[in-house]
């Protein structure tokens, strides 16, 4: 008789644009670099040679380095199908809406200059280190990184219900799509958002995806085409 599986949560940063695509019900996947213990290891070392089920974690991919068809397999960070992701955002509080308590706020939702027209309230806390008391003022609507959101100020969580892995450039334009990138209408087609230069669009999904990679993690980062974790998600629940 299979027995069950406590189902894990795990935080997951996302970018402002990523965040309103999720919303939007655009974004359907995310792709992250894999890090391997072996830093001499190129993507170009490795093939994968198969996904394989069995582990307590799930399916696992297992590659080849050389003549070794099993040399190692890789343990997703971000969890297996039916594990959840809570969306860590930036975020801000506010006071103004509610004197008595915090109103969370996020960068994806407001643009810059009306984030910092709210009335500023400072407000004092006091965290304890090495026995000792500290205190310390902070203004009311600062903005926090999303490394530094709290579960319980996330508003977005999803699901997970497939995880793979591939090489970035071999995306597909069905992918790129569901990676949410950006786009306009024009008549019947799309033109896709050049991250890179605000000014530029362009025709496939999968070029707008190309400048969204290098924009998150650098110029080169497309050029050594990286293994990535694919993660497919649905949004089990939202608050906005």
């Amino acid at each position: 008789m299979p027995t069950s599986r406590t189902i894990k949560e795990r935080g997951i940063l996302f970018s402002a644009p990523m965040v309103l695509a999720i919303l939007a019900g655009f974004k359907l996947q995310t792709r992250r670099a894999i890090k391997f213990d072996n830093n001499e290891l190129t993507a170009d070392d490795l093939e994968l040679t198969r996904m394989q089920d069995g582990f307590p974690e799930g399916v696992r991919p297992v590659f080849k380095v050389g003549d070794e068809p099993n040399a190692f397999s890789k343990k997703c960070p971000y969890g297996q199908v039916g594990d959840r992701l809570w969306v860590r955002e930036t975020y801000g509080y506010n006071h103004a809406a509610a004197e008595a308590s915090d109103v969370l706020v996020y960068r994806a939702n407001y643009p810059s200059d009306q984030l910092v027209t709210w009335p500023r309230r400072e407000k004092k806390r006091i965290y304890q280190r090495g026995g000792v008391k500290h205190e310390y003022t902070e203004e009311a609507n600062h903005l926090y990184p999303s490394i530094f959101m709290p579960r319980y100020a996330s508003r977005i969580l999803l699901e997970i219900t497939a995880v793979r892995v591939e090489r970035v450039q071999d995306i597909s334009e069905a992918d790129a799509e569901a990676e949410g990138v950006g786009f306009d209408k024009v008549g019947d087609r799309k033109e896709y958002h050049n991250y890179l230069d605000e000014t530029r669009f362009e025709p496939f999904a999968a070029d707008s995806f190309k400048t969204l990679w290098q924009l998150i993690n650098g110029p080169l980062s497309w050029v050594v085409n990286p293994w990535v974790w694919v993660v497919e998600f649905k949004v089990v629940s939202n608050e906005s």
